[in-house]
């Protein structure tokens, strides 16, 4: 048997990657390191009309129905570095009056995620499992997204609470919630 080539190399390689790997590339018609003005046209299209942070650097679209699920709150965040602006994260939230709901909820989640992309568990410091999988699109060593359960969602947001209560006018119930996060992924390159 004789050295391969290239051409048998690649084949290899591509028959051998893991199955589940994706890069994450987009959420809801949107590719991560969209400008805020086409993210915006395509998700005001999609769910009508979103709340706009102050300085344009988030939009809350509230109770949407998304990949068959109806979502409590949709928010997008985005970097900029001047004049230019990239949308580098999604939260997808699914507010729940207990933990054994929010636990079901996750589980449904998890098996749908599960379709797609291999899933590592996690356990995090309440003793709540919870799940990481695809591939960051900027970073190939980081996953991609993040699904958990959060206990005080006031409290697991932190800014981020304070801004969506001044965007949606309403303070988030401090109960369950279950949370898909996507990103945040870097699209400014801010090394010395």
């Amino acid at each position: 048997m004789g050295h391969l080539g290239i051409k048998q190399l690649l084949l290899l390689a591509t028959f051998c990657a893991p199955v589940g790997l994706f890069a994450q590339q987009e959420i809801c018609g949107v590719k991560f390191g969209a400008s805020f003005e086409v993210a915006q046209a395509i998700l005001d299209q999609k769910f009508g009309e979103g709340y706009v942070s102050s300085n344009k650097n988030m939009l809350v679209y509230r109770d949407v129905r998304y990949s068959g699920i109806n979502w409590d709150r949709l928010t997008f965040e985005f970097q900029r570095d001047g004049s230019s602006s990239y949308c580098i994260s999604c939260q997808m939230l699914l507010f729940c009056g207990n933990i054994k709901l929010a636990k079901e909820s996750r589980d449904k989640l998890r098996d749908k995620l599960a379709q797609k992309y291999e899933l590592k568990e996690f356990v995090d410091a309440d003793g709540i499992k919870g799940y990481k999988g695809g591939v960051s699109p900027t970073d190939e060593r980081e996953y991609g997204f993040r699904l958990e359960v959060v206990k005080h969602v006031n409290r697991h947001l932190g800014a981020l609470a304070a801004v969506l209560q001044d965007i949606c006018g309403e303070p988030l119930l401090d109960l369950y919630a279950v949370v898909l996060t996507y990103g945040p992924y870097s699209y400014v390159d801010e090394e010395l």
